[in-house]
């Protein structure tokens, strides 16, 4: 695998002209994607000051042309949100959406028509034609991979995305790499075989050494990043994955010819300058005048369910933003993302606020943590780096349905609680929240802040119906408590279970399947926003607002009722496993096309937060 100039000079300028080609591809496709952005976000910018100034429902306010533009980006979600997902240990081969695969497909058409684009020529430079053309598009890809990977990205910016939602793409832009590669050495060799010069040539030209070693590298970045080998030991596929990428470029750099070097360096700047801006931020985050970090409790609430808390920190957040923790203590070469589950008090850099992350128990350091957390003084010093995410504006939505599964609710949660906490008018006037669980003490931290929640949205005239699913039933969780014998009942349609309405702003009534609460709007707002909930309010609100269940839901039920009588749009937000996300997406692609009466022209809205390895 060599770039030798004397031959490299013969095809370099198309080559580079294609290079060229990819280049204003990735510029148009980041421009196409920051007007949308754009012209998005002024939608919902329109709908709020129409919600909080002229106390209505936008979708009267709606201009012809807003219209044509939900209707258009209706049939895409239709379109982009189905997923397959298959079943079982093969779970993992599941492909992306349908958005992303479209999106691959693009990509990959687009580098197929550089690869083979006045190539196929069969003549006596067939194979080194092919192999430089290879070649070209493969160190043109090395910057995206490491744009795509940092942290502080400039890609993220564009697209209004954190690094973590990009992540997905970085994992199959590499794989495509890897594809670019074998094909740039396969060529070679075939023709240095077929004259019997494979050798020689390792001799005479070192780079082709390297080569060989960057693409082992590759390969090995591929089959490491898989995700049965990855959950294996997902502390140490990080820390070599660092490894590897820095010898990679190394390799690169010793392999690839002046000439074309600078996408090496494009790429060093790349991931270079993200350990910089990291390192900034986190000294930024740490250093305050109570010393350096913060002090950190942990609570083992069982051997599956793990709290961490962290009081005055000097942090602002958004609800379903996460951190990334370093506890040296218990791993002194890792930090992990956690997503923060409790709201944020105040905006303030200077006001102080307490951030609790609540940790389900697997392996590594999250089962480390649980054997700590049940010591005597579970006290140590934990470092913590700025809030990741990029969500949406959630009060521009008529309807919210909110689903989470197990710890999902830290994502979930602190969404509901910034919309019914929120003093300014919001476009919310219902909101439907399902957390799902295999045992009712993985989820006991949510249960004890949701009468609270839906005492507030009773205050703010916001119908809320808060629904608790146990999946499962294990021999150690004991005999269930009385009160919990009568609030469980099995999703098994049940006539005597009560009846509500899940009635519009201006009172008109809609009737629901069994399990949705209905919490009326008070009658005098103004006292409403002024009252204080003391706990018999609380208690109240939870038995009327609070329905439990057993087994597992039907998605699809589930999510039509509240949706199918929104006038505007609606918003479907999801946190859990691929199979939960993968069935959603199913659900509202499935509503999207088949014409379900949802805003009548704008239509449901999907939001996925995947937690996983």
């Amino acid at each position: 695998m060599t770039l030798q100039p004397r031959h490299d000079s013969v095809f370099r300028h198309y080559n580079q002209e294609l290079v060229q080609v990819f280049c204003y591809f990735i510029a148009a496709l980041l421009g196409t994607v920051l007007l949308f952005r754009k012209l998005t976000q002024h939608l919902l910018a329109q709908k709020l000051r129409h919600c909080e100034y002229l106390n209505e429902s936008p979708s009267r306010q709606q201009l012809r042309i807003v219209r044509y533009w939900s209707i258009l980006t209706s049939i895409i979600r239709g379109i982009s949100y189905s997923q397959i997902h298959f079943q079982g240990v093969f779970s993992w081969l599941s492909p992306p959406s349908a958005g992303k695969d479209f999106l691959l497909i693009i990509y990959w058409s687009l580098l197929t028509f550089m690869l083979t684009y006045k190539a196929i020529i069969h003549d006596s430079e067939y194979y080194e034609r092919i192999g430089f053309r290879a070649a070209w598009i493969s160190v043109t890809q090395v910057p995206l991979i490491y744009l795509l990977s940092a942290k502080a990205s400039v890609l993220g910016y564009f697209v209004g995305s954190s690094y973590e939602r990009l992540n997905w793409l970085h994992r199959w832009v590499s794989r495509t790499l890897l594809v670019t590669v074998t094909i740039h050495g396969g060529f070679f060799m075939r023709e240095w075989i077929k004259v019997d010069f494979f050798w020689s040539e390792l001799r005479i030209m070192p780079m082709v050494t390297y080569g060989i070693i960057a693409w082992f590298i590759l390969v090995w970045t591929f089959l490491s990043s898989l995700s049965p080998f990855r959950s294996m030991a997902y502390e140490l596929f990080v820390l070599q994955h660092i490894v590897s990428a820095v010898v990679f470029l190394w390799l690169l750099w010793r392999h690839v010819p002046s000439h074309a070097s600078y996408f090496i360096w494009i790429s060093v700047g790349a991931f270079s300058g993200d350990w910089v801006i990291s390192t900034i931020v986190s000294i930024y985050c740490n250093v305050h005048s109570g010393g350096i970090g913060y002090r950190l409790q942990l609570t083992a609430d069982d051997d599956d369910i793990t709290t961490i808390s962290l009081e005055n920190v000097l942090l602002s957040w958004k609800p379903g933003q996460h951190i990334r923790l370093w506890i040296p203590r218990l791993g002194p070469l890792q930090s992990h993302p956690y997503t923060i589950a409790t709201p944020c008090l105040s905006a303030n850099r200077s006001s102080k606020n307490n951030l609790t992350f609540i940790v389900r128990t697997y392996s590594g350091i999250s089962k480390t943590m649980n054997k700590y957390a049940k010591r005597p003084q579970p006290y140590l010093r934990a470092f913590i780096s700025s809030p990741y995410g990029s969500s949406p504006a959630w009060n521009a939505y008529e309807t919210l349905v909110l689903i989470a599964a197990s710890t999902g609710g830290s994502f979930t949660l602190p969404i509901l609680e910034s919309i019914v906490n929120d003093p300014m008018q919001t476009c919310v006037s219902r909101i439907r929240f399902l957390l799902l669980a295999r045992r009712r003490g993985h989820i006991e931290f949510y249960l004890q802040r949701l009468p609270t929640s839906i005492a507030r949205a009773a205050a703010s005239g916001i119908y809320l119906a808060v629904e608790i699913t146990i999946t499962s039933r294990r021999e150690d969780e004991g005999p269930l408590s009385e009160e919990d014998e009568q609030k469980l009942l099995y999703n098994s349609g049940e006539e005597d279970v009560e009846k509500a309405d899940w009635s519009n702003s201006e009172g008109d009534s809609y009737p629901l399947e069994p399990g949705f609460q209905h919490i009326s709007k008070a009658e005098d707002e103004e006292e409403n926003e002024n009252a204080a909930l003391n706990p018999a309010q609380e208690d109240q609100a939870s038995s009327r607002g609070i329905f439990y269940t057993r087994g597992r839901p039907l998605i699809a039920e589930y999510l039509k009722s509240p949706l199918e009588y929104t006038k505007d749009e609606a918003m479907v937000v999801v946190c859990g496993g691929k199979p939960l996300i993968s069935e959603v997406r199913n659900c509202v692609a499935g509503l999207l096309r088949t014409g379900a009466p949802v805003g009548g022209t704008a239509g449901i809205h999907l939001y996925t937060e995947e937690y996983g390895l």
